[in-house]
Parts: C-alpha cells; structure tokens; sequence
C-alpha cells in the first residue's frame, strides 16, 4: 500500500504523540521521586533536631568523652519510631576535629582528617552532603552560653526511598516499552522508508548533477510531494544538460574566434615587426647616406672620395657587392673607380654601349633574363642592377649593384625597396662626385696654368713661402731651379703661336715627368719655369738642373704634321738659406743666375753667386 506524504505525516505525529506520553510519565516519576526525597529530608531534620535534644544534656555537663558515656543508646531510642531513615552511625567532635563519640566506638580519640567537615567546624554551618540514598548530617554544638564547643556528625540511610524510586522505575520501563517503544519502531522505519530513503537517492542525484554527470535522473517511486520533487530535478537536469550543450557550442565557437583573433593578432604582430625593422633599416640607410654625403662635402680630392664610398657603400648594402665607373676624360669609355662586397664585378672598363643603362639613361633591373634588359658588360651574370649617374644633367658614370640569388628571390616589394634606395645612393654620390669635380676642377684653375698644367705663379709663390716656413723650423735647405726656354721667341715667330703653345705645353710635361713626387713644378711667366725643391743641398740641386738640360736636347716636339727643331735650356740655381734669407732674394739669385747662363752662351746651368 503506497502513503502520500500527508498519510505518512499523520502517522508520524501520531507516534510523535506516543512519545510524548512516554516522556509524561518519566517527568511524573522524576516529581514522585522528588517528592519522597524531600519527605526524607524532613524526617531526617526531625531526627537530627531530636539527637540534638539528647546532646544538649551532655553539654550541659561539659562536652568530654566521659560525659558522652550512654549516649549511643540515647540516640538508637530516637529513631525507632522513623519510617523513612535508618542510622548509619553517629559522631561529635570538638573544636580541635578530635572524635569524642562515635556510634560505632571507633576511632574515639584520634583527629578526623576529612577537610569537608573540618571545614564546617570551623565556619560554625550546617552542612548536608548527599550520596544517592546515604546523607551526611553536620551541624554545630552550642553550649549554654552560646559558645561553638564542636559538631555533630550523623549518616542517614534513606531505606524506603530507595525502594519506592525502584518501584517507579519499573512502572516508567513498563509504560515506555508497551507504549513507546513499537510507535518509535514505527517512526523510524516509516521515516527510512518513505522520506530518508527516497531523499538519499535523490541527494545522491543532486551529487552526480553537482558533479557534472548531467544525464543521470532521479527514480519516480511515488507522486507525493517527494516524487513531484525527484520530477523537478530531472527537469532541472535536463535544462542544465542543454544549457550546458549550448555553452559548451558557444565556447567552441568562442575558442574558434579566438584562435582565429590569435592568429589575426599575430599575423598583425609580425606585419607590425616587420614594418619596424623595415623602418630601422630605412632609418639606418638614411643616417649612413645622409654621413655619406656629408663626408663627401668635405673631400678634398676625388681618391679620398672614392675610399669613403666604398666604405658606407658596404654599410649601406651589406649583402651586396657593387662597383661605380665613372667616364673617362675622352668619354668613350667607363672606368671602375669604386668596388665593395665579397664579389665585386671584374670588368675594369667598357664602353657605354655595353650597358643598357647608359644606352637609355634609365635604370635597369635584370632578373634571370626575365625582367629587364641584359648588359653586355655583367657577363654570365643574372641578377644586377644598373643606375646611371647623373649631376647637372649630365651622365657622370654608373652604379653597378651585384643582387645574389635570395635578392631574386625576394618579393617584388623588397627588390623595389632595394632599386628605390640604389637610385637615391646612385643619386646623392652623383651630385657629390659632380660637386667634388666641380671644386677640384675650380682649385685646379686657381692654382695650375691651363696650358702646362703646371702650378701657377700664385701657387708657386704660397708654397715657397710655407716652405721656407718648414725649412727655417727643421734647419733645412731648398733648392731653387729657375728655367728658361732658349730663343722661344723664335719659334712663336717661325711656326706661330700655336706652336709656341705646343711648345710650352710639351716643356711642362717634361718637368712634370722628371722632378721628385715632393717637387713643385711651376711656371714662372711667359717661356721661364721653376722647380721648388725642399729638402736638397745645392749639388743636388744642380746635378737635377744639369739633367734636365742633358735630357731636353732629345725632346721631339711635334705640332700639328709638323716636326718642330729641338730646344735647349738656360737654368739658374740657387739654395736657401745660403744665397738668400728670403723670398724675394733667393729668387732673385735664381734669376741672376739663369740671366749668366743665357750671357754665357745659353743651354747650360749656372750657380747663383754667394
């Protein structure tokens, strides 16, 4: 038969109501058993106060242990007539705990040790001590004048409380087992049944569903309340389940976009890294090309030009190797003046028309022969990159960039960001190297005659003077070699001027040719020449002097067709400080002494005179 929760609940209070009963009828038989425990005090209070009436008699004839003879049987008399209490034994002691009298005539004599009762003899109290049925009695004696001469001591036994608290008991047991006890019976397996039972299984669900097993379900025994509870649970299960399922989708589908982000942020992550090297590097381009051009404004001839290009060339290019060639004076041809990296082009020189560059004055990129046009001059190569040079619209030579094979590889972006930086390169060394020609060819105006290409009389006159300068610190001497073409006139008037040019030109090649590195060749004015020597002693100076004399007799000076007639010099020599302190008279004692070599028959070399 199958009880609902409320049948199931009638029941339970109905043995709830049994019990109470049950309890009832203990707190009853605990009132009864108080009620003869205080019916035993009060007698035994009686008896006390009747023993007291007996002891009172011997006090009077003084409180000694021969006085206190026949007491005992005093006091048996005393409780004869009690129904309640018996007479353990009967004690008095004096103020010193000695025992005076005891019922059992023991221990008469001797201290009393127990510190209970010494403790109320001295605080002068009635003291009551309990020990189930057995009471102990202690009450102080007071002798006529109202002094405390000692205490009674007496133990009562409380036989018929004993048995009536017995009696009650098993009436109590009796009720408890006949009434109680099968109801309890009842209620326990009632509640194990139907209520502990079916919640522990349906905790143990709620365990598993706390776990995450989601798919179990709890049993529906019944359709009382529990089993309304247990459907309510598989319900909320199954909502979980598929609150669950749809997370667990959208979580996927949340990791899904979040790979896919990842990705999107790294992807972003590397781009932007990229971009920042990228940008690095095109910082460090323009820093070295900015110090390259710099540098080159400060270059006072085309070879420390050249030294410093090829020096951030191969900073700016590292994985390259290149060359610049520059036009040669006759332009017909490309000379190498510039080389860097580990395999630099081999060909020294070529004609314009080699490179396709040149042809069109753009700039061409080759790539495996498939993209641009091959140059004749790059050989078997099959990845450059030819730039002409330009400066005031004029083509000044070509950079020649060497792309190795991970160059061709790379994508069409990275070979643009390459060609755009050798353009602007090829661009700035162009203008600095046009610049730098410029200056040389205005310094070389300033200071060489056009004609000879020798040093200028201006030029000549700045070096003596600066010379002089070294030579008086370093007490050294310089030689001085004053030079003058013999019946130069003549020629201008035989074969004419520009032979007379031809002339002067071809003298100044031959001082230039035989004079030391150091020396300065100069011309003076007009058909006279002077050769600056520092350092040498007069009889070098006059053996170099002698030399030049011998040699010029075999020079053959052709203008035009025309052979013109060989040429004699007349030469002066003089050293400083010897034959003069400074400028003006050293030169002139060269000068003297090229004017006595010209009065003695010319074509000779004459010492200035000391």
């Amino acid at each position: 038969m199958r009880m609902n929760l409320h049948s199931r609940s009638v029941l339970i209070i109905a043995s709830i109501l049994f019990l109470a009963i049950g309890i009832n009828s203990a707190v009853l038989t605990y009132i009864s058993y108080d009620r003869y425990k205080q019916a035993v005090l009060s007698e035994a209070t009686s008896v006390g106060n009747a023993m007291m009436k007996e002891i009172d008699k011997v006090i009077v004839l003084g409180l000694s242990i021969e006085n206190i003879e026949g007491l005992n049987e005093r006091l048996k008399s005393v409780t004869e007539d009690t129904t309640t209490i018996t007479i353990g034994y009967a004690m008095i002691l004096d103020m010193k705990g000695r025992i005076l009298f005891h019922s059992d005539e023991k221990d008469v004599g001797k201290r009393y040790k127990d510190p209970v009762t010494l403790e109320a003899l001295a605080s002068n109290k009635t003291l009551v001590q309990e020990w189930g049925d057995f009471y102990d009695i202690e009450s102080p004696l007071i002798n006529a004048e109202g002094k405390h001469v000692g205490m009674l001591r007496i133990g009562l036994v409380a036989a018929i409380l004993k048995k009536e608290l017995y009696k009650l008991l098993v009436w109590s047991g009796s009720l408890f087992v006949v009434l109680v006890f099968p109801f309890a019976v009842i209620i326990y397996f009632s509640v194990s049944r139907f209520i502990t039972r079916p919640i522990t299984k349906l905790g143990n669900v709620v365990a598993d569903i706390a776990k995450g097993n989601l798919d179990v379900k709890a049993e529906v025994t019944s359709e009382d309340e529990i089993g309304k509870l247990s459907e309510s649970f598989n319900k909320m299960a199954m909502e979980l389940k598929e609150s669950r399922d749809k997370l667990l989708d959208y979580s996927t589908d949340l990791e899904t976009k979040v790979e896919s982000r990842t990705a999107e942020l790294k992807l972003s992550n590397e781009q932007l890294n990229v971009h920042a090297k990228e940008l690095e590097q095109r910082n460090l381009e323009i820093h070295l090309l900015s110090n390259l051009v710099g540098i080159l404004q400060t270059c006072l001839n085309s070879e420390e030009a050249y030294l410093i290009i090829a020096q951030r060339l191969s900073q700016i290019f590292p994985e390259n190797s290149g060359a610049l060639y520059l036009f040669k004076s006759s332009r017909n041809l490309l000379e190498i003046v510039v080389v860097w990296g580990k395999t630099p082009p081999e060909e020294l020189m070529f004609a314009p028309d080699d490179c396709s560059a040149m042809r069109r004055i753009l700039t061409n990129l080759v790539l495996n022969s498939q993209k641009g046009l091959p140059c004749k001059h790059a050989g078997e190569r099959t990845a450059y990159l030819c730039i002409p040079m330009m400066t005031q619209g004029e083509v000044l030579g070509l950079m020649h960039l060497v792309l190795d094979q991970s160059d061709a590889d790379k994508n069409m972006q990275q070979l643009e960001d390459t060609q755009r930086l050798a353009v602007i390169v090829a661009e700035n060394i162009g203008l600095a190297l046009g610049n730098l020609k410029l200056r040389e060819t205005m310094r070389s105006l300033a200071i060489r005659d056009p004609l000879t290409n020798l040093y200028n009389r201006r030029f000549m006159e700045e070096s003596l003077e600066r010379e002089i300068r070294l030579a008086e610190r370093k007490l050294t001497p310089i030689g001085i070699i004053m030079i003058d073409i013999d019946h130069f006139k003549l020629f201008n008037d035989t074969y004419g001027h520009d032979a007379g040019d031809s002339v002067l030109r071809e003298v100044g090649m031959f001082i230039k040719k035989n004079i030391r590195s150091n020396d300065i060749g100069c011309r003076y004015g007009g058909e006279e020449f002077m050769i600056i020597m520092p350092g040498a002693i007069l009889e070098i100076n006059q053996q170099r002097a002698e030399h030049l004399v011998e040699l010029i007799r075999n020079l053959k000076i052709q203008h035009g067709n025309r052979l013109l007639g060989s040429i004699t010099l007349s030469v002066g020599v003089a050293i400083y400080p010897k034959h003069g302190s400074t400028l003006e008279v050293v030169v002139q004692a060269a000068d003297a002494a090229l004017y006595k070599a010209k009065q003695a028959g010319r074509d000779r070399v004459c010492v200035a005179a000391e």
